[in-house]
C-alpha cells in the first residue's frame, strides 16, 4: 500500500514538473513579438478582428506594460460578436 501511494506521489510529482516548464516555454521572445505585432496588425488592417485580437491578447501577455496592445484588444473587442451579446 505504501509503495502504491509513493508511486503516485511521484509521478503527480513529475506531472506538475511538466506542465510548469511546458508553460515556461510559451514566453515570447522580443523577435517574436515583434513578428507576431506585425502580424496582428496585418490581421487589423484586413478586417480579421479576431484573429488581430488573440495577437494582441499574447502580445499583451508578454509586455502587459504596453498600453498599445491594451488599446488595440479594447477595438478588437468590439468587433467581437461574442462580446456584444452580452452586453
Amino acid at each position: 500500500m505504501k509503495t502504491g501511494l509513493r508511486l503516485l506521489t511521484i509521478s503527480l510529482l513529475l506531472i506538475i514538473t511538466i506542465n510548469v516548464n511546458a508553460q515556461d516555454d510559451k514566453k515570447l521572445t522580443k523577435k517574436e513579438a515583434k513578428v507576431l505585432l506585425e502580424k496582428a496588425e496585418l490581421s487589423y488592417e484586413d478586417e480579421n478582428y479576431l484573429d488581430a485580437l488573440d495577437k494582441f491578447i499574447q502580445l499583451y501577455e508578454y509586455k502587459s506594460s504596453d498600453l498599445y496592445y491594451k488599446l488595440m484588444m479594447g477595438i478588437c473587442y468590439t468587433y467581437d460578436p461574442d462580446q456584444k451579446k452580452s452586453q
